[in-house]
């Protein structure tokens, strides 16, 4: 008799696995308030800049899908 339930759903497809998956860090939810600044006063031309693999990307992602 086997006493392994079945998992609903494959364990290689959950989001820590996959890497799938957004959190909103402090500095995610500042830049976010900093881009609603922008477009609330219309600011154009606004640039995003760091060091490479600090987040920008995945910053501007979690704005975009929010």
């Amino acid at each position: 008799m086997s006493l392994k339930i079945p998992r609903p759903v494959d364990p290689s497809l959950h989001p820590l696995v996959t890497g799938n998956y957004r959190l909103a860090t402090p500095a995610i939810e500042a830049f976010y308030e900093l881009v609603t600044r922008c477009l609330r006063y219309r600011i154009m031309g606004a640039l995003i800049y760091g060091p490479s693999r600090v987040g920008k990307t995945r910053a501007i992602e979690t704005v975009r899908l929010t």
